[in-house]
């Protein structure tokens, strides 16, 4: 008898340990990655106008604060860009993930997410001494996997891919007596992190 109490006990353990984000919980987590921006720049001078995508890359962090329900995970996010190449920017963003509950401690999900984003990049070379702010939303799918290590912490890792309408104003410099013009818009956004969560 003490022997079946011992093992339905210990069973009870790990079906708690084993799931730990459950339904009704709120969640606030950390997070920790890398951000590829891809945009178009195009540039002016004399009626002539020529386009140029670049990529650029840096690191970010995020806080995130949600609830799951039985029907997913409803999270809001404040991140921020690291600054690299004279570039910083924020996001605000909202996001659902279907959350696949099971007893197991690997919980995979995916969901989407929309964000309002701003940049603010100083310039260099013909346009030093000029400043751009870019504004607008990035929307799309994430994927990814929470590892329960205990019943109220979880370690998330997973990736995103938003489209973006982010674009910027237009900065305008003379040199030598040609005056040039640039602007620029964000075509996609990559983001792949690793975080942990609180569950309570």
């Amino acid at each position: 008898m003490k022997k079946s109490l011992v093992v339905a006990s210990l069973l009870i353990m790990v079906s708690i340990s084993a799931n730990a984000a459950k339904i009704g919980d709120m969640t606030v987590g950390l997070e920790f990655g890398a951000l590829n921006s891809n945009y178009t720049g195009t540039l002016v001078t004399g009626g002539n106008s020529v386009d140029s995508k670049q990529d650029h890359d840096t690191t970010f962090e995020a806080i995130k604060i949600g609830k799951y329900f039985d029907f997913g995970r409803v999270s809001a996010t404040v991140g921020i860009g690291n600054k690299k190449d004279n570039t910083t920017q924020q996001y605000y963003a909202i996001g659902y993930d279907y959350i696949f509950y099971s007893e197991s401690k690997l919980t995979p999900f995916i969901g989407g997410t929309i964000a309002y984003t701003t940049v603010d990049a100083d310039n260099y070379g013909i346009f030093e001494g000029t400043s751009m702010n870019y504004t607008g939303f990035n929307y799309g799918v994430d994927a990814g996997v929470i590892y329960a290590i205990t019943k109220d912490i979880d370690f998330e890792i997973g990736a995103r891919y938003l489209l973006s309408n982010v674009s910027s104003n237009e900065v305008t410099n003379t040199v030598s007596g040609t005056t040039y013009k640039f602007s620029g818009e964000t075509n996609n956004v990559k983001q792949f992190y690793i975080g942990a969560n609180y569950n309570f």
